[in-house]
């Protein structure tokens, strides 16, 4: 059994205000760092890392081609129901390795060294998407373009990646995130002290002031991810054996519940076919199946959402 984790987590440098210019106040700059690791559960091994992990940092740069009157940060324009079309552009940098510099292959160079070989690139990613509310939902597609390139001996892309891990790829993403949607009830109890007097002592007893029930919101996201490498892969999977099978596409559905009361907690269903993502591992064509819990700190809320009860 596999266990993986993977963070990611943008932090804010720069976004736009309602008193700057149209081209200003349209921009958001983030940092975004990513983190990815896995570890091995075995009936004869015990639990032990995968390594070497995944290391994505990278700077991220949003500008909503809309022009709108107001601020961005304050994403007032959710509330306006005489927009419903908005058209983004993201421009990523994006550094990736896995932190080792051992030689790139074995000794007999049959595959890749996964202990300790070095993967290391770097790429620049442009992304247009398109969003649409319907009645609350929100509709998104996105299409996006990926250069890879190295830059000096200290990040540069390494020797075994080159016609092997390919150096350019195209991506689309379908993504469909509900409205909230009644999922039940929950139960709500309010307790409370009471005094009761006796012979030996006071005493304190819990009773029940109220029982009341409220319905319990969720909603739900649905993704499906492609990529296509693109290019010479003449190398690929290694320099003496290489396969004629490339193995340039891939993909991933993905499906995620919020309970709306959650804030940041969520449980997602993920089903990905394609080469290997864990870094120099990507040699490996895999058929991957994940369940578990995720996190988001700055997580999407759909339009109208309520988080007090409500009846």
């Amino acid at each position: 059994m596999l266990l993986e984790d993977q963070i990611r987590q943008d932090f804010l440098l720069f976004s736009g205000r309602s008193n700057q210019i149209p081209f200003i106040r349209s921009l958001i700059f983030n940092f975004d760092l990513g983190l990815n690791m896995r570890m091995y559960q075995g009936l004869e091994n015990p639990s032990y890392p995968i390594r070497p992990m995944n290391f994505m940092p990278a700077f991220s740069l949003y500008y909503l081609l809309n022009q709108f009157k107001f601020s961005v940060p304050d994403l007032a324009f959710l509330y306006n129901n005489a927009l419903k079309n908005f058209y983004t552009l993201k421009i990523t940098l994006s550094h990736f390795s896995n932190g080792q510099s051992g030689d790139f292959y074995n000794y007999d160079s049959s595959n890749s060294n996964r202990r300790d070989g070095n993967f290391s690139t770097n790429f620049l990613r442009s992304e247009f998407s398109w969003s649409r509310f319907l009645n609350d939902h929100l509709l998104s597609a996105s299409l996006d373009y990926q250069r890879d390139f190295g830059i000096g001996n200290l990040l540069g892309f390494a020797e075994g990646l080159e016609k092997s891990y390919g150096k350019s790829r195209i991506g689309t993403s379908l993504i469909f995130h509900s409205k909230n949607f009644k999922s039940g009830y929950y139960r709500y109890k309010k307790v409370d002290f009471q005094n009761s007097d006796s012979i030996a002592e006071n005493k304190r007893a819990l009773i029940l002031k109220s029982r009341q029930h409220y319905k319990r919101f969720t909603s739900i996201k649905i993704r499906y991810d492609t990529e296509y490498i693109l290019g010479d892969l003449s190398n690929y999977p290694t320099q003496k054996k290489p396969s004629p099978v490339k193995n340039r596409f891939s993909q991933k559905f993905t499906l995620s519940i919020y309970p709306a009361n959650g804030r940041t907690p969520g449980f997602f269903f993920l089903l990905y076919h394609g080469r290997d993502y864990y870094n120099i591992c990507y040699t490996d064509k895999i058929l991957n199946f994940k369940t578990g819990l995720l996190f988001e700190l700055n997580k999407y809320v759909p339009p109208n959402t309520v988080y007090m009860p409500s009846r």
